[in-house]
């Protein structure tokens, strides 16, 4: 199903909690939340990965002064409007920067959502037959969607607002789309449904492992996220572009 709003979540809890028999919030860890959020060490985290391209853009700039032959007023446009291009340059090429690190971060923040679901499906097991070959697919999918909205991201969005009061919307946006998009995108198949015969009380039970067909999954995580940021770099990137286009156009005419 598709999560819109916090009604579509409330409904994906109690679908959970009825059909499955889990009470899923109960994963969350605020603990755990704390050490997913020191991954991306705001404010630390940004001034690292979006100041470096910064500074080599105002760099750049204070050299054209020496190496651009200006002449009275070229001076004071230079001056002006070059800072400003240079700056936009500088700080869409950080944005980007830091989106290529925010995206392995991301990762390793699926695969927590990924072992959460692991508990959960175990959970299940636990309750009796509410699952088998027929809807395993669609049982791990709805699950999962529950781990991300109902454990993962409030657990993150309270860490982020804590720890990054500043930019925390604009923070939760970023990671909110991002693993919403996983939990959109990311695909599961009975394919890798294994089942052992184990012994029991002295009868031979066949005991049946749905794990894999998550491990298969979370290996295609990667691509998966790749593509979602993707989607949520190209605006800065067409800035970066269209920035780039008019801070060459200038230098050209100024020349």
């Amino acid at each position: 199903m598709k999560i819109k709003n916090k009604k579509d979540i409330q409904v994906l809890q109690d679908t959970i909690t009825r059909e499955l028999g889990v009470d899923i919030s109960k994963y969350r860890d605020e603990d755990v939340a704390d050490n997913l959020v020191d991954l991306l060490v705001f404010p630390k985290y940004i001034f690292k990965w979006i100041s470096r391209p910064v500074l080599i853009a105002f760099l750049v700039y204070i050299a054209g002064f020496f190496l651009i032959d200006l002449v009275h007023v070229q001076y004071l446009i230079y001056g002006i409007v070059g800072l400003v291009l240079f700056l936009l340059v500088g700080f869409f090429g950080g944005v980007l920067n830091l989106s290529r690190k925010l995206n392995e971060d991301l990762v390793s923040i699926s695969e927590y959502s990924l072992g959460v679901l692991k508990n959960s499906l175990l959970d299940v097991n636990d309750v009796g037959s509410r699952i088998n070959k027929n809807n395993i697919k669609d049982v791990v999918a709805m699950l999962f969607q529950g781990v991300i909205h109902i454990v993962t991201l409030p657990m993150l969005g309270k860490a982020i607002e804590n720890k990054v009061p500043v930019v925390s919307g604009l923070v939760k946006r970023v990671v909110e789309k991002s693993l919403v998009g996983i939990s959109n995108r990311l695909t599961f198949d009975d394919e890798k449904i294994d089942e052992t015969i184990i012994n029991v009380d002295g009868d031979s039970v066949f005991v049946t492992n749905y794990l894999g067909t998550i491990d298969k999954a979370g290996k295609g995580i990667d691509g998966t996220l790749g593509t979602v940021t993707k989607v949520i770099r190209t605006p800065f990137k067409l800035g970066f572009y269209i920035a780039l286009f008019f801070l060459v156009l200038f230098i050209y005419l100024i020349w």
